[in-house]
């Protein structure tokens, strides 16, 4: 199996030569029985303790024994040679990809995620200075991703070589049995889709686009035509988000837009005030989706209700599930110590993020914005019923950005749900923002039959 980093990192391979030594011990007591035993036997006749048709009979039978033990003898040298080869062949890869691993984070530049996508570091850097480190971290990924092959290919040697051991002594445990008798023979599944293949390519870009659209690589602000104050967020990826502080004007609080590194508009939230203290945040995605949700003095949410393409007739109410879902109480607003928020402080954190605590966002703090939490819980709990379309991974692309272990609500699946990975080449990828589908995607969910 490939290991993520927390796995590799926990195991331990000082056992296996322990075990060496025992099995060699044993096999050897073993051996050394059967010829004891054999041999006292023979040795009846001159010591005139027994003779006869019963002594030559158990003589024989012992002989037989012997030569099981001698067989038992021969597979424990196998096992040994297996074990001391698989100790040296799993400490190697290990190394290798460890110290590789080191490499890079030694430069201070980049991180090693846990499912071992590379990411630039969260600090400040000009556009110019987040494509040149892009380049140099997509050569970097192409060193790293044969080590982690190497890995998972160096522990499945290991087994096939211990296996192989077991079954030229005869040994097969009936396939049905397995679970039940030793459940630890089952192969498990790969903790990492594998980089030497094209999901696993995919997989690996989109943790690390992820990552790069939520960490914030440049802050500027200023004043627009209106004479409202904007603060805009540059992420590492050329992404950004603007906010605009409205104040009480005709009721707005705020706004937030959304632009992939395109320029194009993804979504556009805004909040408004409305009477006996509660608050509307809506927001509209590139594809027309509106999303509003209806928020308590208390920071609550109190109710909420889409329009799959903003001007259907009926509004869906959004049901409990969307107001308790992981990535509406993780994602969204400011993603920077946010793991050691509650659901209920993060929840009240969403549509009151004061003017101060957005300006005072900097380079290398994570946000992912409004529009990202809300979009994603609506498109999980819309496809909750097809695990094959589920948006999962999109939010475990975002486990680097709050402390690099994975969310809760983190799945294994490449976040892109309409990229056809048989024929799709990363340049598809890399040529379309990774929460685009947001953008084009979230209607389609939403639209009930």
């Amino acid at each position: 199996m490939i290991p993520s980093r927390a796995r590799l990192t926990g195991w331990n391979f000082g056992p296996i030569t322990a075990a060496a030594d025992t099995v060699r011990t044993r096999g050897a007591a073993i051996e050394k029985a059967g010829r004891d035993i054999e041999s006292s036997c023979e040795a009846l006749p001159a010591v005139r303790a027994w003779d006869g048709p019963g002594h030559a009979a158990a003589t024989a039978a012992f002989g037989r024994a012997r030569g099981q033990t001698g067989e038992i003898g021969k597979l424990a040298d196998r096992l040994v040679d297996s074990l001391t080869q698989g100790y040296w062949t799993l400490t190697s890869a290990e190394d290798k990809l460890m110290g590789k691993v080191a490499e890079v984070e030694g430069s201070k530049l980049f991180l090693v995620h846990d499912h071992w996508a590379i990411t630039l570091r969260p600090m400040p850097m000009t556009r110019v200075r987040a494509k040149e480190l892009f380049a140099e971290r997509d050569n970097l990924q192409e060193q790293l991703n044969p080590l982690v092959t190497a890995m998972g290919q160096a522990d499945d040697s290991v087994s096939e070589s211990l296996q192989s051991a077991a079954h030229s002594a005869g040994f097969e445990m009936r396939s049905s049995s397995i679970p039940q008798v030793a459940p630890w023979l089952m192969e498990p599944e790969d903790d990492v889709p594998d980089p030497a293949t094209l999901p696993g390519k995919l997989y690996q870009r989109s943790v690390s686009e992820a990552d790069a659209s939520v960490t914030v690589a440049e802050t500027t602000t200023g004043v627009d035509s209106d004479g409202q104050e904007f603060t805009t967020l540059i992420m590492q990826d050329g992404s950004r988000v603007v906010r605009t502080e409205i104040g009480q004007s005709r009721g707005v609080l705020w706004t937030e837009e959304r632009y992939d590194p395109r320029g194009e508009l993804v979504w556009s939230t805004s909040a408004t005030d409305w009477l006996n203290g509660r608050t509307m945040v809506s927001t509209r995605y590139a594809d027309k989706t509106l999303v509003s949700v209806l928020y308590g003095e208390d920071g609550r949410a109190i109710s909420g209700e889409v329009l799959a393409n903003g001007v259907s007739e009926e509004a869906q109410p959004l049901d409990s599930s969307f107001f308790s879902h992981p990535a509406l109480t993780t994602v969204g607003g400011v993603l920077a110590g946010a793991d050691e928020h509650s659901d209920n402080a993060l929840k009240k954190e969403l549509p009151t993020l004061s003017k101060n605590q957005f300006q005072n966002i900097k380079a290398g703090a994570k946000f992912g914005g409004y529009g990202l939490g809300v979009g994603l819980a609506l498109y999980d709990v819309a496809t909750v019923d097809e695990p094959d379309q589920k948006c999962q991974a999109a939010i475990s692309g975002l486990a680097s950005a709050v402390g690099g272990t994975a969310l809760g609500a983190a799945g294994g699946m490449v976040p892109i749900p309409v990229v056809d990975v048989a024929a799709a080449g990363l340049g598809t990828v890399a040529g379309s923002w990774l929460f685009g589908f947001l953008g084009s995607e979230l209607g389609r969910a939403v639209c009930y039959d």
